[in-house]
């Protein structure tokens, strides 16, 4: 790891360091921005699908009631505009329904059931549509025109056989005869002739055709003749043969002929009728309806009963048949809308249990959504706080690991100088060759000035010892008058042998300088090669080439002075 450092400089290394934190911090900006991006992803889904879902559903309920308002809008005023209003929100309800299934595979099945619905609403309405037409869009039109005109022809039948004021005052007219005749008052066939007045003006005023009025006008007149003759004899006194005589028979001939067109309390019947009739067309409720039937079989018993004429009596028969079979088909109409009511009443509330429920999903859901992106944030929050702390903690690991590559060298390097300032030194910088480091080269400028110190007092002392040994050795010289046969012999071999030894000191000195020297020249002539070899080719090769050149024959030259230098050791 160590040598590793010292190839880069000490401007690369505090670039790579800050690279190296930048790098950390860029990936606690990355993981910033992962988190940020992810976290509103997660809104945009929400808002995407859960708010779009709650939309819809507000949507869905808005055209439901709308199409509800326009159905009852039809129903009260009949107006085709209405039931087209019904069928555009009912197919906008199919389109959000479509939009809604295209959000969420859970929102699939809602939409598909809110879909089979409102085609049952449609369908449903469809139906009231067609029984209102048959029924009738209005009183003069479909089943309740028919109706209306069968009522109207029953009720105007029935006035004909309504001739019970005209038998009432017949009856007074008669009783008013029987009290003249007894009591011989004049008050009484005074009473009897307005009676009469009264029984023409009913006539003229009564719905009997022009025929039966005028019979019984005739009558009418014949009888008030005849009685004007009774009456003066019954005042004069006369016998009046027990209260007979024409006028009687003519009495008896206009009762006749009101019996042949009066049912009793036709009109009343008739008048109930029409009123349960109305009731049941007002509150549809099923005691009406049996109510009616009961009078419709009454009214019929009653004519059966009667002394009207035959035909009479078919025509009239025929009438309330008639009436009360477009009743019956009137009745059915209505028990048909109410049913298909019914169906829509159950399809708007399967939709809107539908929408609800889904609302109702969409929120819970929505709610877990958002505690789930709480919960995300948290969690990436804290892991971004992990990554920043790391970061900072390996740009402090980093920043002190290449400082101390710097310091630690550094100071190594001083207590080294120091140490030369005073003493010699055996301990030397770690030194890796070709490193680019600076302090790597201050190391080695280090090591070589203490290796240089080094053999400069190895090659001080060993000249020291060789003088020493010299000067001995002329001591010994002098002191036996230059005769050396004479010197001790112990003391000039020792005096030899040191001279020798302190030469052979200096000779390996040498060689080793020289090998030094062999060492330096073949660094310089490597990297001479290795700039040749990559060096495009111009005019300053050539001094290039010299340079190697000569670099080759001072390589040349020290191994012939260390070859030539080993063998005079050798020897």
């Amino acid at each position: 790891m160590g040598n590793l450092a010292r190839k880069f400089r000490i401007g690369e290394k505090i670039s790579l360091g800050f690279g190296l934190v930048g790098c950390l911090f860029l990936i606690v900006v990355w993981r910033y921005h992962a988190m940020l991006e992810h976290t509103m992803d997660d809104y945009q889904r929400l808002l995407d699908v859960y708010v779009a879902r709650l939309n819809y559903a507000k949507t869905i309920e808005h055209h439901i009631l709308s199409a509800r308002l326009a159905e009852k809008n039809f129903i009260v005023n009949r107006r085709p505009g209405e039931a087209e209003s019904v069928a555009v929100n009912t197919d906008a309800v199919k389109r959000i329904a479509d939009r809604l299934a295209k959000l969420d595979d859970d929102d699939k099945p809602v939409a598909n059931r809110i879909r089979e619905l409102v085609n049952n609403y449609q369908l449903a309405f469809n139906t009231l549509t067609n029984a209102t037409q048959v029924k009738g869009l209005d009183y003069n039109s479909g089943l309740q025109g028919a109706f209306r005109n069968s009522a109207h022809e029953l009720e105007a039948m029935a006035a004909q056989f309504e001739t019970s004021d005209l038998y009432v005052l017949l009856l007074q007219i008669r009783r008013g005869e029987k009290d003249l005749g007894l009591r011989r008052e004049d008050r009484y066939r005074v009473r009897v002739e307005q009676l009469l007045r009264d029984l023409r003006v009913a006539n003229q005023q009564s719905s009997l055709s022009a025929d039966t009025k005028g019979q019984l006008s005739a009558s009418i007149e014949a009888y008030t003749t005849a009685f004007a003759d009774y009456a003066d004899q019954v005042l004069n006194g006369n016998s009046i043969n027990g209260g007979r005589g024409p006028f009687r028979d003519i009495a008896h001939s206009i009762e006749t002929l009101v019996n042949l067109h009066f049912v009793p309390k036709l009109k009343a019947d008739i008048l109930q009728l029409r009123r349960r009739e109305k009731d049941y067309l007002l509150r549809g409720e099923q005691r009406y309806i049996d109510m009616v039937n009961q009078l419709i079989t009454a009214i019929a018993d009653k004519a059966e009963a009667s002394g009207i004429k035959a035909d009479d009596k078919q025509r009239f028969a025929d009438l309330l048949a008639d009436y009360e079979r477009n009743f019956s088909a009137l009745v059915q109409q209505n028990d048909t809308i109410a049913q298909v009511n019914r169906q829509m009443e159950a399809a708007v509330s399967g939709i809107t249990s539908e929408v609800e429920n889904n609302v109702a999903t969409a929120n819970s859901k929505k709610l877990a959504m958002v505690n789930k992106i709480s919960e995300t944030s948290t969690a990436s929050e804290r892991q971004l706080l992990v990554i920043l702390l790391v970061a900072i903690l390996a740009g402090v690991f980093f920043s002190a690991l290449i400082i101390r590559g710097i310091s630690r060298p550094l100071l190594r390097m001083v207590s080294i100088l120091d140490q030369l300032s005073h003493e010699e030194t055996t301990e030397r910088m770690p030194h890796v060759v070709g490193g680019r480091d600076e302090v790597n080269a201050m190391a080695g400028s280090v090591n070589t000035m203490a290796d240089h110190r080094h053999q400069f007092i190895q090659w001080w002392q060993a000249s020291m010892a060789e003088s020493e040994a010299l000067q001995e050795l002329h001591s010994l010289e002098a002191k036996s008058g230059g005769n050396l046969a004479e010197v001790n012999i112990s003391k000039r071999h020792r005096a030899e042998d040191q001279v020798t030894a302190t030469a052979e000191s200096k000779r390996e000195l040498l060689l080793q300088q020289l090998a030094e020297v062999e060492n330096l020249n073949e660094q310089n002539l490597q990297q001479l090669e290795a700039v040749l070899a990559v060096a495009p080719k111009r005019s300053e090769d050539a001094l290039m080439s010299k340079l190697h050149n000569r670099a080759k024959a001072i390589k040349t030259t020290l191994g012939m002075v260390l070859f030539g230098t080993n063998r005079g050791v050798t020897k």
